[in-house]
């Protein structure tokens, strides 16, 4: 569902109780000041220690940016929205909490000395926003096994990304776009680098309210797709979703199910001919002359070969060793793809199972929660 969000506000609609509650105090906000080389001024205000040891939340900056002869005055509010209602982003917000969330956020606002009325907030203006899919593996499949797997994939051109970076020895894949990022993750292991070394280790922030989960005896893989307004119109109109991009449209479970299904689907559509159980020989010929009855010999040892490179390197080493032309390359690929994959191999029963659970998209509860807290089986 829904995880970490920014909205905007402008300043008609939001009312500063305690100028001193800002560094620097916006006391005097509306008078000329000399601006930043990006022609703005930045006000952060903060929760205390004392307050932060009570219970999450949200980051609040008012930003002050010049426009030709005059200025323009917005708030930025950041929060992670099951953190505000929950404490913890294991368990997985309902279309149903909206309610909650906004009455929280409101009331957490007001303790920060800032107004805001709820029905502002149900229509604020997103200017980003993060799906999640926290997912418990089972059948002795780990979340280290899985990123090893995608480690494999050469994504570069079907995503658009400017790169991928592989985190925490491993336990973490991240793919980087210019608009957006996608992130697989061990949680459990995320928490363990927070503890150790703190945020800048971990793939998330605010990681303290659920360190108490650090060595939970369970595999739990994250999913997580963060998306930049810029990047979200053009996807939810390729995904034929018509919302505009207030919150309380996009609070929404089958818009983060959409979602998070089409960048699953489009990170493991190369994976499947990773998963041809290569001590196989016979059967995997046979698949192939199945799949083209007219193949020539030359054809199916080049397909045989492939197969077995991209087993043990991944589909971008073997790009690499191979060094053929992107026509070639795709070519090749495409007839990949068409081959029957036996989905018992045991390396893709986690896939499967990852898939399985991403349509169902069943809700983390608080039940399942203190399962994972007390290391439940």
């Amino acid at each position: 569902m829904i995880d970490t969000i920014v909205l905007m506000i402008d300043d008609k609609n939001f009312s500063i109780l305690d100028h001193n509650r800002f560094n620097p105090s916006t006391e005097f906000l509306y008078q000329p000041v000399k601006f930043n080389s990006h022609g703005e001024q930045k006000f952060i205000c903060n929760p205390t220690k004392k307050e932060k040891e009570k219970y999450y939340f949200p980051r609040l900056s008012i930003h002050k940016r010049f426009y030709g002869a005059g200025f323009g005055v917005t708030m930025k509010i950041e929060f992670s929205a099951p953190k505000l209602l929950f404490q913890n982003n294991f368990q997985e917000l309902d279309d149903a909490d909206f309610d909650s969330v906004i009455q929280i956020l409101s009331s957490r606002m007001q303790e920060l000395k800032i107004f805001i009325h709820p029905d502002v907030l149900k229509k604020a203006y997103v200017q980003k926003i993060d799906y999640s899919k926290n997912i418990f593996l089972d059948n002795y499949t780990t979340c280290s096994m899985v990123i090893s797997e995608l480690s494999k994939l050469n994504l570069t051109r079907r995503l658009d990304l400017t790169k991928t970076d592989y985190k925490n020895e491993g336990q973490a894949i991240v793919y980087h776009a210019s608009s957006y990022e996608i992130k697989i993750y061990d949680k459990i292991k995320d928490l363990e680098q927070d503890k150790k070394f703190g945020d800048k280790r971990s793939i998330e922030n605010d990681s303290s309210y659920q360190r108490d989960l650090f060595n939970a005896n369970k595999e739990v893989l994250r999913i997580e797709g963060r998306f930049s307004r810029k990047k979200l119109t053009p996807l939810l109109k390729k995904l034929n979703i018509q919302a505009d991009l207030t919150f309380d449209n996009l609070f929404c479970t089958s818009i983060s199910k959409t979602i998070i299904t089409h960048f699953w689907e489009q990170i493991i559509e190369d994976l499947r001919f990773q998963h041809f159980a290569p001590d196989k020989t016979d059967n995997l010929i046979a698949s192939i002359k199945a799949t083209f009855p007219r193949i020539t010999y030359a054809k199916l040892l080049k397909m045989v070969g492939a197969i077995y490179l991209i087993n043990q390197i991944g589909v971008r080493a073997t790009r690499i060793e191979l060094n053929i032309n992107d026509g070639s390359w795709y070519r090749l690929l495409k007839d990949l793809k068409k081959i029957k994959v036996n989905d018992k191999n045991y390396r893709f029963i986690g896939i499967t199972e990852i898939q399985n659970k991403i349509e169902r998209f069943e809700i983390i509860s608080e039940s399942d929660y203190k399962k994972l807290k007390s290391n439940e089986k």
